[in-house]
């Protein structure tokens, strides 16, 4: 029965993350898949099929796919353990400039992952005077504005000086964000600062990292608990994929 009840605690978290974030939030579908292959395993086992008694009786077979997922797991826990270990916040004070990655913008309004950036961005700007920001984020074919300029707004709307924001509006993704904010920064000896979701800090530091720019410091702005665990999951195969087209 322990397979029904985890195929069917992922349907339920598909429904909830569907529920808080909308249809089209990335990897959701993810769940929906994972709780199917519980349950489908559930049946082979409990009816007890041809196939599953065949399976059984190749003990050699059986040790290796037991391996292959041991691995697998070790793996997963692996990459689990660097994406939360970029959780951890540890930004300097008084940096010369903190660059905003950009999220999902609703129409012209900022999502509530990207909204979390924003207001973390603006806490570490109020409490650190001389700190610049660069926005950075093009507009998506489903987006009413750029979310540079959602970000430019949103700050704005939290008492941050027009003078101290800085726009890129090109970048399509974390690498774009990175390379195409660093160009604005003329002084490349400058104390920097990414500002993303917690569980994105290890991948977009290590990102910069690859790009040339070691001296970046990561600050984490806070995901509801009621995703959190999709997007730690969801981080883990981004880091497998940026590792295979080399942006890490």
């Amino acid at each position: 029965m322990i397979y029904l009840i985890i195929g069917l605690g992922c349907w339920i978290y598909y429904i909830m993350i569907i529920l808080y974030a909308g249809r089209k939030t990335d990897f959701s579908k993810f769940w929906l898949a994972l709780g199917s292959a519980w349950i489908a395993w559930y049946m082979f086992t409990e009816q007890k099929s041809e196939w599953f008694l065949q399976l059984k009786n190749h003990v050699i077979l059986v040790r290796f796919l037991g391996l292959l997922l041991l691995g697998g797991v070790f793996c997963f826990f692996i990459l689990l353990g660097m994406v939360l270990y970029g959780m951890i916040p540890k930004a300097s004070k008084n940096l010369d400039y903190i660059i905003l990655l950009g999220a999902k913008v609703n129409g012209e309004i900022p999502s509530r992952i990207l909204m979390a950036r924003i207001k973390r961005a603006a806490q570490y700007l109020k409490e650190n005077k001389e700190t610049k920001i660069i926005v950075s984020g093009g507009q998506g074919p489903d987006e009413g504005i750029s979310e540079a300029l959602a970000m430019k707004r949103a700050l704005i709307m939290e008492g941050i000086a027009e003078n101290r924001i800085i726009f890129e509006d090109r970048s399509v993704n974390t690498k774009e964000n990175i390379e195409f904010s660093y160009h604005l920064i003329e002084n490349k000896e400058a104390s920097i600062a990414l500002v993303t979701s917690d569980f994105h800090i290890f991948r977009a530091m290590a990102i910069a990292k690859k790009q040339g720019i070691h001296q970046i410091q990561g600050i984490p702005a806070p995901v509801d608990t009621i995703v959190i665990l999709h997007y730690v999951v969801r981080e883990c195969f981004a880091l497998v994929k940026e590792k295979f087209v080399k942006n890490i």
